[in-house]
C-alpha cells in the first residue's frame, strides 16, 4: 500500500543503493523496515538518518529521496496502519447489509490487516508518534473512527445494538483492534485471518442488544 508520503518514481530513477546486492524489497520497504527497527532499539531521537540509510543499504541521499525527513518516515509507517481500513470503511458506505453486519465486516477487515502489520510496531506507543508534524495522520484516524461510530449510531436506531455513548464505543473498539499490533507477534504462527474474525467477533458481541445475533452475522458471505 502506498504511502501518503513516499514518493514514486519510475524503476531505476534515483540515487543507486550503497549494497546492491539487497534487492529483495523497495527502497521505500528497505527504508520503512530499518527505521521501524532502529526506533524500536534507540528511539526515535537516538536514530539518525545517515542509520537509517546505512541500515537499508542505501547512500543517504538516496534515502531523502524517498522521504524528505525522519518525521516523513514514521509518518509513513503510521500510514500503513491506517490506509487500507480507512478505504475499506469509506467503501462500505455505498454497500447493503445490516449495520451490525456492515460494522462486523469492518473491524474484521481492520484486525486482520494489522496483524500482518510487517513493521515493529513499538514507535507508535513513542511520544514522537503524537507531535504536530503527524497531525494529518491523526486527522485520518478520526475519519475511520466517524464511520465506525456512524455504523455503531444506524445499528443502535435499527434496534440491532444497545450503546449509551457511541463515540466511546467507537473508540474502545477500534483502541481494541489497534492492539494488535502489541501483541499479535506473541502468537507466532497463528492466521492473521482467524486473529481477525476472532477479535471481531469479540468486539461486536459486547455492542449486540442480542449477543446471540452474533451467529447469523459470522455466517459465511462475499464480503472481505
Amino acid at each position: 500500500m502506498a504511502t501518503a508520503l513516499a514518493k514514486r518514481s519510475p524503476r531505476g530513477v534515483g540515487r543507486p543503493r550503497a549494497d546492491r546486492s539487497r534487492r529483495a524489497r523497495p527502497p521505500q520497504d528497505e527504508i520503512l523496515f530499518a527505521a521501524a527497527r532502529l526506533f524500536a532499539e534507540r528511539g526515535f531521537a537516538g536514530t539518525s538518518t545517515r542509520a537509517i540509510a546505512e541500515a537499508a543499504g542505501l547512500r543517504q541521499p538516496s534515502l531523502f529521496h524517498w522521504f524528505p525527513s525522519k518525521e516523513a518516515i514514521l509518518e509513513a509507517l503510521l500510514e500503513r496502519t491506517l490506509a487500507p481500513s480507512l478505504a475499506f470503511a469509506e467503501s462500505l458506505a455505498g454497500e447493503g447489509g445490516s449495520p451490525a453486519e456492515r460494522l462486523h465486516r469492518l473491524l474484521r477487515f481492520d484486525v486482520r490487516h494489522l496483524c500482518a502489520y510487517p513493521f515493529d510496531p513499538a514507535i507508535l506507543l513513542a511520544p514522537e508518534a503524537r507531535r504536530p508534524r503527524l497531525r494529518r495522520f491523526w486527522a485520518r484516524r478520526e475519519r475511520l473512527l466517524g464511520h465506525v461510530r456512524a455504523l455503531i449510531e444506524e445499528g443502535v436506531r435499527a434496534g440491532e445494538l444497545a450503546v449509551a455513548e457511541p463515540d466511546v464505543a467507537a473508540r474502545a473498539i477500534v483502541g481494541m483492534g489497534e492492539s494488535v499490533l502489541l501483541w499479535s507477534r506473541a502468537l507466532r504462527g497463528r492466521d492473521p485471518a482467524a486473529l481477525g474474525d476472532e477479535v471481531a467477533a469479540l468486539a461486536l458481541r459486547a455492542l449486540l442488544r442480542e449477543p446471540g445475533d452474533l451467529a447469523r452475522l459470522l455466517r459465511p458471505s462475499g464480503g472481505a
